[in-house]
């Protein structure tokens, strides 16, 4: 049992529905959202304080080198009257390595806060979430479950781009259901996957293109390597956008454009990176147990 104390104010709240949100985040994630840098000081001590309370806990990898941090039960307890109706009850992450590639993805360049003319979804909203919960412009559909939406409002026609990390193979079948999926909703623009290598890009395209016709073109490709070294300014390996950044994809105006965040930064897993100058990097696989 943790130390019985109170949550201080807001910011504890906040830092707890990120968690439940993203379901598990970095000590520089958590420092840039919250406190407006990856090397703060003040988020660590406050998430060891957290973690003390028994709200939180860090979890690292196989080697103890490399950490995250998610909720515990009493800290899903404290948030759970401040969600929405849940079809499903809970909040663990069951693949470390391959969700927190997500949330690299996922929340980019938008790390230091979401742009006002633009939303995102994550994968957990999308599992727990009862579907009258869901926002209107999110796909209520049991057929297939994406890594996450993004949303960006350009006058009455909002785009919508949907999230694919793909680290281990599906069957023939699977993915043919995947691109029916996408052929059955037109209000989705883009699908950005994220793979291993470009010849997984080469092979799952081909894949989706069996499955959809010649009509697979919204199908974008990056790699992990990618993501890892140039972050949202990786420029796609194949698909219509080939040669665009993601940042190009998302940026679609001047009101959603954000200072480019460098991959690494993404990427550091160190516990205390304010005491650090490097970065941990992390590969999915450092998570995998």
């Amino acid at each position: 049992m943790g130390k019985l104390i109170k949550l201080s104010d807001d910011k504890d709240f906040k830092i707890l529905m990120f968690l439940w949100r993203w379901k598990i985040a970095t000590s520089a994630m958590l420092g840039c959202r919250f406190y407006g840098s990856d090397r703060s000081s003040g988020v660590y001590q406050r998430l060891l304080r957290l973690e003390q309370a028994g709200f939180v806990q860090a979890r690292s990898d196989v080697s103890g080198s490399r950490y995250v941090w998610s909720l515990n039960t009493r800290g899903y307890a404290a948030i759970k009257s401040r969600l929405p109706a849940l079809k499903e009850d809970g909040y663990k992450c069951e693949k470390l390595g391959h969700d927190l590639l997500v949330n690299v993805v996922h929340l980019g360049d938008w790390i230091n806060g979401i742009p006002n003319n633009a939303e995102v979804f994550t994968e957990q909203q999308l599992r727990r979430y009862d579907g009258a919960s869901y926002p209107d412009w999110v796909p209520d559909s049991q057929k297939h479950r994406p890594d996450g939406y993004w949303k960006i409002d350009l006058g009455n026609k909002p785009q919508i781009f949907a999230l694919e990390v793909e680290l281990s193979r599906k069957t023939n079948a699977d993915y043919h259901a995947v691109a029916d999926y996408y052929q059955g909703w037109k209000r989705i623009l883009k699908v950005v996957w994220v793979v291993d290598k470009l010849q997984d890009a080469n092979r799952l395209k081909k894949k989706l293109d069996d499955g959809a016709g010649s009509d697979a073109g919204f199908h974008n490709f990056l790699t992990v390597g990618q993501i890892a070294m140039h972050g949202w300014q990786a420029e796609f390996i194949l698909g219509s956008d080939q040669g665009k950044t993601l940042a190009e994809m998302l940026h679609n105006s001047p009101i959603t454009g954000q200072e480019p965040v460098i991959g690494q930064l993404l990427m550091n897993t160190a516990k205390s990176p304010h005491k650090t100058d490097g970065y941990k990097d992390f590969a999915a696989g450092d998570f995998c147990y």
